[in-house]
């Protein structure tokens, strides 16, 4: 059985940010570190924009953040993507991050991020 938790990243005035962990593991928390490391500047483009949709609400620039299916949203800076969906009022969940690359493994990306959002609301129950 999984077991999901949100662990708290950051708060901003509207939001505050969370990292979806799945049996104490999380992929967000993971690739954050790895690519803060491989690629910083854009790590650092793709967390000035969760801080600002976390302190100013959504983003309506698709250029930056658009919604990719079933209440999932993708933000993007460069070539690094990371799957969110807000959760209540204040709550953004990190689900995961990744590099772009083939059209195949972004569509497997938000296919596997819609699966862990549906098994996160329907563990929380």
């Amino acid at each position: 059985m999984m077991r999901f938790e949100a662990k708290k990243i950051f708060d901003g005035k509207e939001f505050g940010v969370y990292a979806l962990s799945r049996n104490g593991k999380s992929t967000t928390e993971k690739f954050l570190r790895e690519y803060e490391r491989s690629l910083p500047a854009s790590m650092r483009k793709l967390m000035a924009l969760l801080e600002r949709i976390a302190d100013e609400g959504i983003i309506h620039n698709e250029n930056h953040s658009k919604s990719v299916r079933d209440g999932v949203y993708e933000l993007r800076a460069d070539n690094l993507r990371m799957l969110y969906f807000y959760y209540g009022k204040k709550m953004i969940i990190l689900i995961s991050g990744f590099e772009k690359g083939s059209v195949k493994a972004q569509t497997e990306e938000i296919t596997r991020a819609k699966f862990l959002k549906k098994q996160f609301l329907m563990d929380i129950r």
